[in-house]
């Protein structure tokens, strides 16, 4: 469920480090980090929360295992 949010971890620590590869945890990354859940997403064509995203698509996968769905809901890609 979560491999699919990595990439927005991972462009946002990318971000916090230095030109040479290395960043600190100062006050000012903390919060950056901190405020990952409110990043936004796109899902199913809307722009949500990543927080509510992952809800989504923890909401389709419990669809998926009843036969409700056949497809789990993931977030689209963004550059």
């Amino acid at each position: 469920i979560m491999e699919p949010y990595r990439p927005y971890v991972d462009k946002m620590v990318a971000g916090l480090l230095d030109k040479d590869g290395l960043g600190e945890m100062t006050q000012e990354n903390k919060v950056a980090l901190l405020n990952l859940p409110v990043e936004e997403v796109i899902i199913a064509g809307r722009r949500s929360p990543l927080m509510i995203a992952v809800s989504h698509t923890c909401t389709s996968l419990v669809k998926c295992f009843r036969g409700e769905i056949r497809k789990i809901i993931y977030p689209e890609m963004q550059n």
